[in-house]
C-alpha cells in the first residue's frame, strides 16, 4: 500500500525515538526518524555477508538471541516498510525487543521498494504479495541495470490474511452508482505496475470485462513502465492478475502503449502517484475511481471527501518479506541440491518480528493506542481492523502454493505472461 505522502522515501539519519510536537509526518512517529531532504538519496551499499543462517533452521521458540562478533560489527540491515497500521508489529519489535535495523518508510509502497532493492539501497522489504510476485514474474532483464535474477527473493510471510481493497469515487459523482458503472471508465492508479494498477485488472477479470487483448496490453504496459521508470530511478511498482496468458504485444513501446489504450477495460489509466492525489483526482473528474486499502480509505469516507462503491479482496495472503539477492547465498550441499543461505542478520530480523507480532497479539489495547494516536486511523477503525488481520506466529518462510496462485491470477489478468520471468518456485528462497 501507499500513503498519501510523497512517493520518495524519507530516509536519513536516525535522530530520535520520541514523538515531536506537530512537525513529524504521521508515518514516522514512534519509529526512528528520517529527515526528508529534497536532494537526499538513499545510500547505496551491498548487503554484507555474515555468518550464514541456513534458511530452514527455524527457531520456533522465541528465545533470546545473542549476537555473534560478526553481527555486532556489521551495519544494521536497511529494512523498507509501508508506514500504515500493518507496520505496528515492526514498531513493537523496535520499541520492546531491540530490533537493530534502519527502518526506512516507503509511503509510496512496494513498487518503490523494488526499485530500491535493485539499486542496492535497502536490504529487506516488507510489502504487498502481488507487488513482489509481479516484479519477479516479468521477463528477466526487463529492468535496466537490475540483476538478471530480479534482485530479490521471497523469504518470509508478514500477514496471513487477504487485503481488502476499497473501490472509491468522488463524493459528488452521482453518475457513478455501482462497480458496474466503472466499465470503460478512467481508473486512477499510483503508477503503472503498482498494486492499485494490478487490482484494477483483477477487478475487471472478476466482472468479465477482460478479453485476450486486454491482458496483452496490461502485460505490455507494465513491462514498458518498469523499464522506463527504473531507467530514470523513479518509483516503480510491480503488479498482477490471472489465467491463460496471452502473448505480449510487440516490443515497440509506442505500439504497446497504444494497445493498452485500445484494449484496456478502462478508457484511460490515470497515473496520480499518491493517495492524496488519487482522492483529488476522483473529485475533479480526472479519474472516475481508484482502489486503496479499506481502513486507510475509511476516514475519508467518514469525512465525506470520497465515496465507497465497492470492495475486492486479494485471493492470496497479503504481505510478504523479501531479501536482496546480495543477502542470499546459493550453495550446492553434498548432492542434496542447491540451498539458500541468508545473511545472519535476516534470521535475527525474523526473530525480532516474531517477538513484535507476539506482543501485538497479547497487547491489543497498546496496538489500538499506537494506531489511533500515531497513525491516521480512529480508535474505532483500529479496533475493527484488529478483528480482520492475522499475523503469522513465525515470519520465516513462504508458502509456494500462495505464490503459484498469485502468479496464476496475474497471468489471467495479463500482468504476467507465461514463459517470461521467474517461475513461482524460483521466486522463493525459503519455502515453509
Amino acid at each position: 500500500m501507499e500513503d498519501k505522502r510523497a512517493s520518495k522515501a524519507s530516509t536519513a539519519k536516525t535522530i530520535s525515538f520520541n514523538k515531536s510536537q506537530d512537525s513529524t509526518p504521521h508515518y514516522t512517529r514512534g519509529f526512528p526518524r528520517y529527515a526528508p531532504h529534497a536532494n537526499h538519496r538513499l545510500k547505496k551499499q551491498s548487503c554484507f555477508p555474515l555468518t550464514s543462517l541456513t534458511i530452514g533452521d527455524r527457531n520456533d521458540n522465541l528465545k533470546p538471541h545473542t549476537p555473534n562478533s560478526a553481527e555486532m560489527s556489521a551495519p544494521p540491515l536497511r529494512v523498507g516498510y509501508v508506514p500504515e497500521h500493518f507496520s505496528t508489529p515492526i514498531y513493537f519489535a523496535k520499541k520492546h525487543y531491540g530490533l537493530d535495523a534502519e527502518l526506512i518508510p516507503f509511503p509510496s509502497g512496494t513498487g518503490h521498494m523494488i526499485t530500491s532493492l535493485r539499486a542496492g539501497e535497502i536490504d529487506v522489504g516488507i510489502g504487498l504479495t502481488e507487488g513482489w510476485v509481479a516484479g519477479l514474474g516479468k521477463e528477466d532483464g526487463a529492468v535496466e541495470g537490475a540483476a538478471k535474477d530480479g534482485g530479490y527473493r521471497l523469504v518470509g510471510t508478514f500477514v496471513e490474511t487477504p487485503l481488502c481493497w476499497a473501490i472509491s469515487t468522488g463524493a459528488q459523482r452521482p453518475e457513478i452508482t455501482s462497480v458496474e458503472s466503472l466499465k470503460g471508465g478512467k481508473i486512477g492508479v499510483s503508477r503503472i505496475g503498482s498494486g492499485s494498477y494490478v487490482m484494477g485488472y483483477v477487478l475487471a477479470d472478476q466482472h468479465g470485462w477482460l478479453d485476450s487483448s486486454s491482458g496483452a496490453a496490461a502485460a505490455a504496459a507494465a513491462a514498458t513502465a518498469t523499464t522506463a521508470t527504473t531507467a530514470t530511478t523513479a518509483t516503480t511498482a510491480t503488479t498482477a492478475t490471472t489465467a491463460t496468458p496471452p502473448v505480449a504485444a510487440g516490443s515497440d513501446a509506442a505500439t504497446q502503449q497504444q494497445g493498452q489504450k485500445s484494449a484496456s477495460p478502462y478508457s484511460d489509466t490515470v497515473v496520480l502517484n499518491t493517495f492524496e492525489q488519487l482522492r483529488n483526482g476522483v473529485n475533479s473528474g480526472e479519474a472516475d475511481f481508484f482502489m486503496w486499502e479499506h481502513f486507510t480509505s475509511k476516514r475519508y469516507y467518514d469525512s465525506g471527501e470520497i465515496r465507497k462503491i465497492g470492495e475486492i479482496y486479494t485471493p492470496w495472503s497479503s504481505w510478504k518479506i523479501v531479501a536482496s539477492t546480495a543477502c542470499i547465498e546459493e550453495k550446492d550441499d553434498s548432492g542434496e541440491g542447491r540451498k539458500s543461505r541468508l545473511d545472519a542478520r535476516v534470521g535475527v530480523l525474523f526473530h525480532k518480528l516474531d517477538q513484535g507480532i507476539k506482543h501485538f497479539n497479547e497487547n491489543p489495547e497498546e496496538a489500538v493506542q499506537y494506531i489511533s494516536t500515531e497513525l491516521d486511523y480512529s480508535e474505532e477503525d483500529a479496533r475493527e481492523w484488529l478483528k480482520t488481520v492475522r499475523f503469522p506466529a513465525a515470519t520465516e518462510g513462504v508458502d509456494v502454493e500462495v505464490v503459484e496462485k498469485t502468479v496464476a491470477v496475474l497471468r489471467k489478468a495479463g500482468v504476467l505472461v507465461k514463459g517470461k520471468g521467474l517461475e513461482p518456485v524460483s521466486m522463493v528462497a525459503k519455502a515453509r
